[in-house]
């Protein structure tokens, strides 16, 4: 058995009692000339053998159920070889007899339910009421699954009962009270636990999350060979998120599985973006079916002697480095191109022509006076040099004019007829040959789609996300959906999720504290610099990419143009806050509904 006898309930438990499996295996044992079989016999001799047909083993029914020892119960009998002297040294076995007392008493009366009948009475509705909140809880669960999946916010500023929009989280709640009985009498009766606090919500969140990032586990330690592919970027909070993703084979099919973002704002060098990437390799226990590593082609990642990869091989020699595909049509080319010299030239020239007109306002206006410009240079390295060859081949004339009427305007100073002169022998240079070779590669997509990508991402994860926990596991249930919605199927998914609840109590008992000491004016900062982003985002969404966006530093911009800072209102969603923290203390809400849950045995 895969699971435990207690995590049954008391009626399967009772089931269970008569199902012992008593299949006719295929066992032999040949000893000289003499070949024994397996008797059928054998099971009405003693009461407590069973057999497994997949596994070809005899086993103890009893010390199965109630872990017994482990030749008779986890290993099993492999073979018949003494197997009668070995079943009667065993049943007599002080451990065999305990579990055999154990297995005899279960579904009897207790003596104290017998002798008070309301000692017997409590103990049934307690179960009733425990299979009521075991279904509220899945229900949470469902809720939490759903707009993981979904990548849709949980929460907004006013949940309270007064507000028109409670959000998603609360919304969907309120419209499944309208259909099921149970859960609008527990939202109206119980007012210790409702499931609609912030804390728990990011509880269940976390609790989902490492559901199935043990299922990844499981998936990791059957696989034989593993990739391992990291990206970093900065993110629009000016910290520098690096993901992380596994890559290997299961059943034939390729399965990539998101492990998480990981914050590397403090050390974005070589060293400490490979230390992240240890830590987890560690973590997970895989070094050793590491058999690739893949990044960007940028010197930090790929650097032959001190670069991330590099460091990784002198740990594990076997691992190989391999240039991401989805980059292989920038940064490879680039770094390819480096040995060509005119390849090389052609690139510097392109920035060239940027640098010579935009350093001076008048050569600016005389480039917008032939009706065009060069385009600006920016950190979206795939796909800027493609822009300004497309912008300098539609343009050429217009281009020509303008550093000819340089060299010739006698208005000009010396430094610009000098430099315009140069790049007027170099435009000549098979210029038109090498923008041609350039244009003829196809030019990925990458860029407009991971913008509005990154869009959505931030509207979504600066509603939803204050912690790099909280945007991992989001994340996770967002990326990992397929995966999510295969699991949530099980029924055992929520007995899953359950006991991860009761490993956070600890947890929260040590990070109560911290968090009741955040000052109230921080609380409001930071609101107000996420609804000013928010309506920022809302407003420049349809024509501006995120690296555009300005922002107001979280102040309110007057009419006057000065910033100022609501002193005297209190957010109503810190003050929230600040009762959800003192209400987990006592009565100590996460224990509560481990208690909730956990059903009382009775007759």
């Amino acid at each position: 058995m895969s699971q435990r006898l207690g995590s049954f309930s008391y009626e399967e438990q009772c089931n269970l009692k008569g199902k012992r499996p008593t299949p006719h295996l295929s066992l032999e044992y040949k000893e000289a000339k003499t070949l024994r079989k397996f008797q059928l016999s054998w099971y009405s001799k003693f009461n407590w053998l069973a057999g497994s047909v997949e596994r070809n083993k005899l086993f103890c029914y009893i010390c199965v159920l109630f872990r017994g020892e482990n030749e008779w119960s986890i290993n099993s009998i492999p073979n018949i070889k003494n197997l009668v002297r070995k079943a009667e040294k065993h049943q007599i076995s002080k451990k065999h007899l305990t579990n055999k007392e154990s297995f005899h008493m279960l579904g009897k009366n207790r003596i104290e339910h017998s002798i008070s009948e309301s000692r017997r009475l409590t103990a049934i509705n307690h179960n009733k009421q425990v299979d009521i909140n075991r279904k509220i809880l899945a229900r949470l669960i469902d809720v939490v699954c759903f707009l993981g999946k979904q990548e849709l916010a949980f929460r907004g500023h006013h949940e309270n009962e007064g507000s028109l929009n409670k959000r998603n989280y609360c919304e969907i709640l309120d419209l499944l009270a309208k259909e099921e009985q149970f859960i609008r009498e527990h939202f109206c009766i119980n007012s210790v636990f409702k499931g609609t606090s912030h804390d728990i919500q990011n509880d269940l969140i976390h609790c989902v999350t490492t559901v199935l990032n043990s299922h990844i586990l499981k998936e990791l330690k059957i696989t034989n060979f593993i990739s391992i592919q990291a990206d970093e970027t900065t993110d629009v909070s000016c910290q520098s998120q690096m993901s992380l993703i596994f890559r290997y084979i299961l059943d034939n099919k390729i399965e990539e599985r998101f492990i998480g973002f990981f914050d590397v704002s403090k050390n974005k060098t070589a060293a400490g973006l490979s230390e992240v990437i240890l830590n987890e390799l560690s973590k997970w226990n895989i070094g050793k079916k590491v058999v690739y590593q893949t990044y960007d082609g940028a010197s930090v990642m790929a650097g032959e002697k001190n670069g991330v990869q590099s460091i990784i091989q002198n740990i594990y020699p076997m691992v190989i480095f391999i240039h991401c595909y989805a980059h292989q049509l920038n940064l490879v080319l680039l770094h390819g191109a480096k040995s060509i010299k005119d390849v090389k030239l052609f690139i510097a020239n392109l920035t060239m022509f940027h640098t010579f007109f935009s350093r001076s306002s008048k050569r600016s206006s005389l480039l917008r006076e032939q009706g065009f410009k060069l385009p600006n240079q920016c950190n979206t390295r795939w796909n800027y040099h493609s822009r300004a060859a497309l912008t300098i081949k539609t343009h050429f004339n217009e281009l020509k004019n303008a550093v000819s009427h340089v060299v010739d305007d006698p208005g000009w100073d010396s430094n610009s007829v000098c430099t315009a002169s140069d790049e007027l022998q170099e435009v000549y240079q098979e210029v038109t040959k090498l923008i041609q070779l350039v244009l003829t590669i196809p030019a990925t997509t990458a860029s407009s789609e991971r913008s509005m990508s990154t869009l959505k991402c931030i509207k979504s994860f600066l509603r939803n996300s204050m912690t790099n926990d909280r945007l991992s596991s989001l994340s996770t249930l967002a990326i990992e959906k397929k995966m999510l919605g295969e699991l949530s199927k099980d029924p055992t998914f929520i007995n899953n999720v359950g006991p991860i609840i009761q490993k956070q109590i600890t947890t929260m008992r040590t990070a109560i504290p911290a968090a009741i000491k955040l000052q109230i004016k921080e609380l409001r900062r930071i609101n107000y610099l996420f609804d000013d982003i928010m309506s920022q985002l809302n407003s420049k969404s349809n024509n501006q990419t995120p690296s555009e966006l300005p922002l107001n530093n979280g102040y309110i911009v007057t009419s006057s143009g000065k910033h100022e800072y609501p002193e005297n209102v209190v957010p109503k969603k810190f003050v929230g806050l600040s009762v959800n923290f003192s209400s987990l203390e006592n009565p100590k809400i996460l224990e509560i509904l481990v208690d909730m849950c956990c059903p009382m045995k009775h007759c």
